[in-house]
């Protein structure tokens, strides 16, 4: 049976809504901001959008495989879809062929990701895409073993730390990055088309809401020039010491 990943992200919310409660303490909520972080921040930013999305980073270096480590742990889909999905979402923005268009499926069904891709997009696109991310043998390895290494990661935080790790170290980060991620892909596009920069969203997402930028600079290691801003982007251009 193929499992379902948008299935996973309901099963993390439900539990981070159920659990959270009966398991807190102030050590497991600091526990879930440093995983959130690591998860959104390092994973999702630096690692599968503007690092790997946008060539800003190699996958295959030692700091591209602990991106794609944290990534995974997301819960988001293997990390050759979301980089898939990313660049024909720059390719067809906000068209009939853009994966997460409010302006075709509306915000709601962007922000709860129940959108798909259009069968109209050309073969010879996607495969292109497929062919580049597949030359990584760093993101062949993690899609290959994203389910094992989920389920090692939640196996460790069952044994070493308990039913509450497994809630504040695991669903919940993992729940509010997918969220998170959801915000910027619904609300700084609208339904008319129009690109947005959403300073609240980039406060939640490390830098992720200074979208209207990123579209015009897609390749940019940052959206703004505030690390308050733009952590992710702040961290990623001072850790590659190159051009912004």
């Amino acid at each position: 049976m193929k499992l379902d990943v948008r299935k996973f992200q309901l099963f993390n919310l439900l539990v981070a809504l159920l659990l959270s409660y009966s398991y807190f303490s102030w050590s497991r909520i600091g526990a879930s901001v440093l995983m959130y972080f690591l998860m959104l921040a390092v994973g999702i930013n630096m690692g599968l959008h503007r690092g790997f999305s946008h060539g800003r980073l190699e996958p295959d270096s030692f700091f591209g495989r602990i991106c794609l480590f944290f990534s995974v742990l997301t819960c988001m889909g293997r990390p050759s879809s979301w980089i898939l999905v990313h660049r024909l979402h720059h390719i067809y923005s906000d068209t009939n062929l853009d994966p997460h268009s409010p302006t075709k499926s509306g915000r709601w069904q962007v922000f709860t990701n129940t959108w798909s891709l259009s069968k109209e997009i050309p073969a010879n696109a996607i495969l292109a895409i497929k062919t580049s991310i597949r030359k990584s043998s760093a993101i062949l390895f993690f899609d290959r073993n994203y389910w094992t290494i989920i389920g090692l990661y939640c196996g460790a935080l069952l044994i070493f730390g308990g039913v509450g790790m497994l809630v504040y170290a695991w669903c919940i980060p993992a729940t509010g990055a997918l969220l998170a991620t959801s915000l910027v892909n619904a609300f700084c596009h609208d339904p008319k088309g129009n690109i947005l920069n959403v300073k609240w969203i980039s406060l939640m997402t490390f830098g992720e809401g200074f979208h209207k930028y990123h579209h015009l600079n897609p390749n940019s290691n940052r959206t703004n020039q505030s690390a308050v801003l733009d952590f992710s982007g702040w961290l990623l251009t001072r850790f590659l010491k190159g051009p912004i």
